[in-house]
């Protein structure tokens, strides 16, 4: 193939991958889902779930919640998955950083941890038992971004 054939087939390929990734006129914009997941095994579970029943969402990761923090004052997100055991800052504390700004404080937050927490018990975050099931996330998921 020479080069502007090649060209063709990759502007084709972005196009069509647009059209996937764009929301039709009138549909609200697709959620931008920030993964504060330091284990690895939770955060390929997380993305592979959402990579195949939620194509179209943006999904970013971050290894803990200070760069977490970092990376939503660039840019927020629509949703925030983070663990509750983190490295710097436990998601209990996370959780505070994130209502102390007004910027960000309005964010779904799904908190994965094994045990009950009894100091969100009475906050609007949703709690994803660890290990979840796949249905227990497909629900929590439609719960929040709805």
């Amino acid at each position: 193939m020479d080069k502007e054939g090649l060209k063709i087939e990759i502007e084709l390929l972005e196009e069509s991958s647009l059209a996937r990734s764009k929301p039709q006129k009138g549909q609200k914009p697709f959620p931008d889902v920030l993964l504060a997941v330091p284990t690895a095994e939770i955060r390929s579970q997380l993305s592979s779930f959402i990579g195949t029943n939620y194509p179209q969402w943006s999904l970013r990761h971050a290894g803990d919640a200070l760069e977490a923090y970092a990376r939503l004052e660039q840019k927020p997100a629509d949703l925030i998955i983070c663990e509750f055991c983190m490295p710097y800052l436990s998601g209990f504390g996370f959780m505070k950083k994130l209502n102390a700004d007004a910027a960000l404080k309005h964010i779904p937050l799904v908190m994965i941890s094994a045990e009950p927490i009894k100091e969100i018990m009475d906050t609007n975050i949703r709690l994803l038992s660890d290990p979840f099931n796949q249905e227990e996330l497909r629900t929590v998921l439609r719960q929040v971004i709805a």
